[in-house]
C-alpha cells in the first residue's frame, strides 16, 4: 500500500471556509483519524512539531486535484471541544485548571516558535479529554480571516485568551489578569504565544508537561507529499472499525485500571510538584527573577523521581501507562494511569515499581523497575495478531 492510499475518508465532519474536515481510516492500522482537505500548501513545518498538547501529525499528502493538500492528524479518543466555533463556550465541567491553561499556551508558543500561525483558534480548537489532557488542534491548515487577511501571531493570542478567559474562572487572579490582557490584545502579553506562555509562567502557572516551551528556528514551508510518520508523543490513535486487528489480552481495564477521581487528582498533584520545580529553576536561570514566596504554593514533595518511559518496537502506538505495583507509601495505587508513553512521568517513592502499557484491548507485559537506580524503561507491545501467549 502506498502512502497516498493509506488514509481513506469515511464521512465529512464539517466545513469551515474553503477547508473540508473528514473522518478517515488508516488502512494500515484500522485507526480512525482526522483529515483536512484544502487548496495550496500546509502552513509551516508541521513535521517538526512534537508537543504533548498538540495532536500528532500523521501525514501530509496530495489531494484529488493538483492544488489540493490532505493533512492527516490523530483523532483523540474521548476528547471534545470546549464549544462551537461562533458562539460563547459553555463553562466546562470542571473548569480548566492552571496547568491546563499553561499547557495550551505552551502549545501555542511551540507553534509560533516554529513560525506557524494557527489562524482559527477558539473554543472549537481547544479539545479536552476525560483524563484531564488538553489539546490545541487544527494547526497547519492555511486558515484565513473572513475578509481574506492572513492571520498573525497576535491574532492567535487574542483568540486563545478569549476562549480560555471564560473557561478557567478558578485560576489564580494573576493568571486571570493575563488572560484578560491577552483577549484585549495588550502587546506585552499578546505579541505571540511565547509572550503569553512567559506571562502565565510568571503568574505561577505550573507547566502541564513539566517543561517550558522551547522556540525553534522558523523553516520554509515543506513540500506536499513528503510527510508520513507514525504517532509521535502527544498523539493518540482511536481504534476504528477494524477491531478484529486488536487481539485481546489479559488486561481488564474495568477491573484494574479505571481512572477514579482520586487517582486523577493524585496524578495531577505529582505533575504539579514537578511543574513548580521547573518554574522555579526557569525563573532563576532564564529571567534572573527572585523566587516569589507565595504561601499558597505547595512545597515540593520530599520524594520525586522522574522516569523516562519509551515504547517498542519501532512504530508501536502510544500506550497508556498503568501502575501494576508500587512501593509501600506511594499514592499511585494499582490501576493508576500516568498518561501516554512515550513520555516522562513523576513517581513519588523510591523502590520497585511494576508498570504496563495498554492500547485498546492489548497490553504489554509488566516491566519491573527499581527507582531511582533506573532512569528509563521500555514498554514492549506485541504486534496485533502476532502475540504468542495472549489469553483470548
Amino acid at each position: 500500500m502506498n502512502h497516498e492510499d493509506r488514509f481513506s475518508g469515511t464521512h465529512v465532519m464539517g466545513r469551515r471556509g474553503e477547508v473540508t474536515i473528514e473522518a478517515a481510516v488508516d488502512r494500515q492500522t484500522g485507526a480512525t483519524v482526522r483529515m483536512y482537505r484544502f487548496g495550496g500548501r500546509a502552513r509551516g513545518p508541521i513535521d517538526r512539531l512534537e508537543h504533548p498538547n498538540l495532536p500528532a501529525v500523521l501525514a501530509l499528502l496530495p489531494g484529488a486535484s493538483p492544488d489540493e493538500t490532505r493533512l492527516v492528524t490523530a483523532l483523540p479518543r474521548r476528547y471534545a471541544p470546549l464549544g462551537p466555533a461562533d458562539a460563547p463556550p459553555p463553562l466546562p465541567s470542571p473548569p480548566l485548571s492552571p496547568s491546563e491553561v499553561y499547557g495550551l499556551a505552551s502549545a501555542l508558543a511551540a507553534l509560533h516558535g516554529a513560525g506557524i500561525v494557527h489562524g482559527d483558534l477558539g473554543p472549537h480548537r481547544v479539545w479536552r479529554g476525560d483524563d484531564g489532557d488538553v489539546l490545541l488542534e487544527g494547526f497547519g491548515v492555511p486558515w484565513r480571516h473572513a475578509d481574506g487577511r492572513t492571520p498573525e501571531p497576535h491574532d492567535d493570542v487574542r483568540a486563545l485568551g478569549e476562549a480560555l478567559r471564560g473557561a478557567a474562572p478558578e485560576v489564580p487572579p494573576a493568571m486571570a489578569e493575563v488572560l484578560v490582557h491577552a483577549a484585549a490584545g495588550r502587546r506585552d502579553v499578546a505579541k505571540d504565544g511565547t509572550t503569553l506562555a512567559a506571562a502565565l509562567r510568571a503568574a505561577h502557572a505550573p507547566p502541564a508537561a513539566g517543561e517550558r516551551p522551547t522556540p525553534t528556528t522558523p523553516y520554509d514551508t515543506p513540500p506536499r507529499g513528503t510527510l508520513v510518520k507514525d504517532l509521535p508523543p502527544g498523539g493518540v490513535y482511536h481504534e476504528g472499525e477494524r477491531r478484529s486487528a486488536l487481539k485481546p489480552g489479559r488486561y481488564d481495564p474495568d477491573a484494574q485500571a479505571e481512572r477514579t477521581p482520586t487517582n486523577r487528582r493524585t496524578v495531577r498533584v505529582a505533575w504539579g510538584v514537578a511543574g513548580l520545580i521547573v518554574v522555579a529553576t526557569s525563573a532563576l536561570v532564564l529571567f534572573g527573577l527572585p523566587l516569589l514566596d507565595d504561601a499558597a504554593t505547595p512545597a515540593p514533595s520530599a520524594e520525586s523521581y522522574v522516569l523516562d518511559i519509551r515504547v517498542a518496537p519501532a512504530g508501536a502506538p502510544p500506550m497508556e501507562i498503568v501502575v501494576q505495583d508500587a512501593p509501600a507509601g506511594s499514592d499511585l495505587t494499582t490501576g493508576t494511569r500516568l498518561g501516554r508513553a512515550p513520555r516522562r512521568v513523576v513517581l513519588d517513592r523510591a523502590g520497585r515499581w511494576a508498570l504496563a502499557g495498554v492500547f485498546g484491548e492489548r497490553r504489554s507485559d509488566p516491566v519491573h523497575v527499581d527507582v531511582p537506580a533506573a532512569r528509563t524503561v521500555t514498554l514492549f507491545l506485541e504486534p496485533a495478531g502476532d502475540a504468542p501467549g495472549r489469553v483470548p
